[in-house]
């Protein structure tokens, strides 16, 4: 029981080990803060397709409340609501805005072919 214990530990431990080592340094690019070009681009090829599928996830889940009749809206209230949906993704304004674009980019490409094979 106690070696059990202990693993859970260890899985609890190494969770937020890498959830630190993500937001503080990343396990990828230089570490600099602000990012550089260098490491926005390294960490948008990373994370292009988290933030398109966390865009996928939202647009089905409004596809179950509401019917698809038109194309998906492309609002600043949508930029918002994308932003925070990959705003767990990192702390650089710059990457931000990049993954939000992505964002709403994976939901509107859902929507609209759901918007085609309705009809």
């Amino acid at each position: 029981m106690r070696r059990a214990a202990l693993g859970v530990l260890f899985v609890i431990a190494r969770r937020r080990f890498l959830v630190e080592d993500h937001l503080v340094t990343p396990p990828f690019g230089c570490g600099c803060d602000p990012l550089c070009d260098a490491c926005v681009s390294e960490q948008i090829a990373q994370l292009r397709g988290v933030a398109q599928r966390r865009g996928e996830t939202w647009a089905q889940a409004i596809a179950a409340v509401i019917p698809i009749d038109r194309r998906w809206p492309h609002t600043e209230r949508m930029r918002a609501i994308a932003r925070r949906k990959v705003g767990d993704l990192s702390r650089d304004a710059r990457l931000l805005e990049l993954l939000a674009d992505e964002c709403v980019i994976g939901a509107a490409r859902w929507w609209n072919r759901a918007n085609e094979r309705a009809g």
